[in-house]
């Protein structure tokens, strides 16, 4: 327990030191004069959405890392039972695999110019999203069918809970 607390202390301490390395809290309209050069308030739009992206991630890191400590913590108490693993939770761990082989397709064709490839590679990713979300969706009703309902264990809470976000994730982007 001890380890994960660490652990989310020392991530918040990286956002904190980040985002002071970024400027965030400065204020930069008491520096502007009466003329304002149009390149440098386009490098400050990117960088403010950089900065704002950054933070976000870092607000959905610490978000993740309070379910998985969580998760740890819930682990010790003694009504935890492990959740039984469905055969098709493998397939699903295949077509991420090759989900993320598709996007990197279709990242390395825009990068060429080739929208041929773009539109094939972008498709496939979606074929292999849904794919992986309906074999979800299979091992939600084989763990039902099961007697391994929602609010029976916590365990299967966590499962369900996990699996759910990250089918979130990926139609999310």
């Amino acid at each position: 327990m001890i380890t994960i607390v660490l652990f989310i202390f020392a991530m918040v301490g990286f956002a904190y030191w980040w985002l002071w390395r970024q400027r965030v809290l400065e204020k930069p309209w008491p520096e502007m004069g009466p003329e304002v050069d149009t390149r440098e308030e386009i490098g400050r739009i990117s960088s403010a959405a950089k900065v704002g992206l950054t933070f976000f991630l870092a607000v959905v890191t610490s978000v993740f890392a309070l379910f998985i400590s969580a998760y740890f913590l819930r682990m010790e108490l003694p009504d935890w039972s492990p959740v039984m693993k469905p055969e098709v939770l493998w397939i699903n761990t295949g077509l991420l695999v090759l989900g993320s082989g598709a996007i990197h397709w279709c990242s390395r064709a825009a990068a060429s110019n080739n929208l041929r490839a773009v539109q094939v590679s972008l498709f496939a990713t979606g074929l292999f999203t849904f794919a992986f979300i309906y074999g979800q969706l299979m091992a939600w009703g084989q763990l039902n069918d099961e007697g391994y309902y929602l609010n029976s264990n916590p365990a299967n809470a966590f499962f369900y809970l996990f699996t759910g976000l990250h089918a979130l994730h990926l139609l999310g982007g």
